[in-house]
């Protein structure tokens, strides 16, 4: 099997992660909870207020997914940074030097 790339693997990995689990869904609906509670404290959800200015009123929104774009990328991120470190853990297998100098295999 043909090892993928890191960047292929870092998508598979973002990827899946945007199917949250419990947890996470109850975090992302809380930010938007938060957002629309911003927005009515402003008085920024009237169709007047988006006619007036429409950016900002669609900038918390913005936020509020970037936020969630860049929590899913660190978290996909960290994922494959360790299991690169595992791959590299396994991979160095450990050596004796005998007393001859040479190194061999264990």
């Amino acid at each position: 099997m043909e090892e993928l790339s890191i960047l292929a693997r870092f998508l598979d990995k973002f990827l899946k992660g945007l199917a949250p689990s419990a947890k996470e869904k109850l975090f992302h609906v809380c930010l938007l909870i938060g957002t629309l509670v911003y927005q009515r404290f402003h008085g920024r959800l009237s169709l007047d207020a988006w006619r007036e200015n429409v950016w900002e009123a669609v900038t918390p929104w913005i936020l509020v997914l970037w936020g969630l774009c860049a929590y899913h990328i660190v978290k996909a991120a960290l994922s494959l940074n360790n299991e690169v470190q595992r791959g590299l853990s396994k991979a160095k297998k450990p050596f004796i030097i005998l007393t001859d100098g040479e190194p061999s295999g264990v």
